[in-house]
């Protein structure tokens, strides 16, 4: 139990006799975008509508997916658990919770420029702190770096692909 004598280094939220981290607290935020991540590619897949932006059941689920990660991720930046101690992991979460919530305000405020800036700061802030996990001891922490650098080659890849397959048609259709 967390009393008024207890100087510890990660802060606690006490609810009912139980302790939270905000470790704790970051890393479901975090896992709840990534499911409802996962529902809008489902949605995306099934023909629907999806996108920052869009303001049908697609665009507004990955809208959360990003308000939620970005808030586990500026948790976690802040006051994150051990792995997470280190000053180049906190800046990248910092830097990827910031692209995020100017990627979200960039939808409401219609500005390409946040929207670009916002996109930058993910990248550079989810492959900082993916490099950064990847570099400690191993054990969970470094398989999430591992997992999220994973993620990021699927993700250039399917890009570069869906590229690919557009030129291809648009070579086809001036044929």
């Amino acid at each position: 139990m967390v009393g008024p004598g207890d100087h510890s280094r990660q802060a606690r939220l006490v609810r009912g006799g139980s302790e939270m981290g905000f470790g704790r607290i970051g890393g479901m935020l975090v896992v709840g975008g990534c499911v409802l991540f996962m529902i809008a590619v489902a949605i995306a897949m099934g023909g629907g509508g999806v996108g920052i932006g869009l303001r049908d059941v697609g665009g507004l689920v990955l809208a959360a997916s990003l308000a939620l990660v970005g808030s586990g991720a500026a948790v976690l930046s802040v006051a994150g658990p051990w792995p997470l101690h280190g000053r180049v992991v906190r800046v990248g979460l910092g830097a990827l919770a910031v692209g995020l919530v100017s990627m979200l305000v960039s939808s409401i405020v219609d500005s390409a420029l946040l929207l670009v800036v916002g996109l930058l700061a993910s990248v550079l802030g989810a492959l900082i702190t993916a490099l950064s996990l990847v570099r400690t001891p191993p054990g969970p922490s470094r398989g999430v770096g591992l997992l999220f650098l994973a993620g990021m080659l699927l993700f250039v890849l399917t890009t570069l692909g869906m590229i690919t397959m557009a030129i291809q048609a648009s070579v086809r259709g001036r044929l």
